[in-house]
């Protein structure tokens, strides 16, 4: 399929033309992982996410899939720093799903919305011949939420857990390299506790669905600012990865599969009170930059200095995923040389 489509923005703001947003929705297009709606007493917060075999994730461990897909619907939701309330979904069943694999699927869903209290609410299902997973998280919230936008000058940049994950295994679907890391454990994190502290001292915050890289484009894009990221949290197992493979470990920043961590900025007037509160409530985060002007963006890695200001491009144009690595990997060699 060839889409007309720069990247998904283009295709999302002709959907928004046409089709009005209501006068009480506070956020605008992009400037929020879930819709927030304005009711008076209490805020909305609505999204929903449809997930399948373009998304890369793990199809031979079910329990791993399910549990995955939840997180990153409930993703969104965390990123506005409020816990789901209420879930829903959605399936598309294919004939290689037997009983005992969707039931895996279902229990890998169940364990996720148990670790945040979250109801299911109901759902559908049908059959066809890709499979497709639709879900959809909902919360009410009265106190302050985070949306993308909202990063100021000389804020830190923060994430909640190391990077790479979702490009990780991404790439064990595109390279035949997976019978080596069937021990690994490729679920993606759960940030329950983190949320309220982050809601807490945030300027912004979004979730890494589409990669760290696009996360950080968008909140300062929407200040017109830029960012210098260094000291990127690999996981192990990404560096191991582009060892076997030959391959730049900048890709498991830049790639578009994420792994639904939550990134944010802290302004500098906060940061103290933020280290003290993470140190006092024993959670983990990560320093990786600060939010810079003029709309620049480098990243520094091993003293070398990469400016990605021009990098814009957007996986799903290419109807070949290794001719999209192949490019990245060509726009990083021009700072070897």
């Amino acid at each position: 399929m060839n889409f007309k489509f720069k990247n998904e923005n283009d295709l999302i703001n002709l959907i928004s033309d046409t089709l009005k947003r209501p006068l009480n929705q506070i956020n605008k297009v992009n400037e929020s992982d879930a819709e927030i709606i304005d009711r008076g007493v209490e805020k909305l917060l609505f999204n929903i996410d449809t997930f399948s075999s373009e998304d890369f994730f793990d199809e031979n461990d079910p329990y791993t899939l399910g549990w995955n897909m939840a997180v990153g619907c409930i993703s969104d939701i965390l990123a506005g720093g409020v816990q789901p309330q209420y879930y829903a979904h959605s399936m598309t069943i294919i004939e290689s799903w037997d009983k005992k694999y969707i039931n895996k699927l279902i229990m890998g869903v169940r364990d996720v919305l148990s670790k945040f209290k979250t109801s299911f609410i109901g759902g559908d299902v049908g059959f066809g011949k890709e499979w497709s997973y639709t879900a959809s998280a909902l919360s009410f919230a009265q106190d302050k939420l985070l949306t993308r936008k909202g990063a100021k000058l000389n804020d830190s940049i923060y994430i909640t857990g190391k990077v790479g994950l979702g490009n990780f295994n991404a790439g064990l679907n595109l390279f035949s390299v997976k019978n080596k890391f069937l021990k690994f454990n490729k679920k993606f994190p759960i940030r329950k506790n983190e949320t309220e502290i982050i809601r807490e001292f945030a300027s912004c915050c979004i979730d890494t669905s589409d990669g760290v890289f696009n996360s950080l484009k968008i909140i300062s894009e929407l200040g017109n600012l830029g960012f210098e990221v260094k000291n990127i949290p690999y996981h192990k197992i990404c560096l191991i990865l582009s060892g076997i493979l030959n391959i730049d470990k900048l890709l498991f920043f830049i790639g578009e599969c994420g792994e639904y961590e939550l990134l944010f900025t802290i302004p500098s007037d906060e940061e103290s009170l933020f280290i003290k509160k993470i140190i006092g409530e024993k959670l983990k985060f990560y320093k990786i930059g600060k939010i810079t002007e003029n709309k620049k963006r480098f990243v520094i890695d091993n003293e070398r200095i990469y400016d990605l200001t021009e990098l814009d491009i957007c996986a799903r144009t290419f109807k070949n995923k290794k001719d999209y690595i192949s490019y990245i990997i060509n726009y990083l060699n021009r700072f070897k040389k």
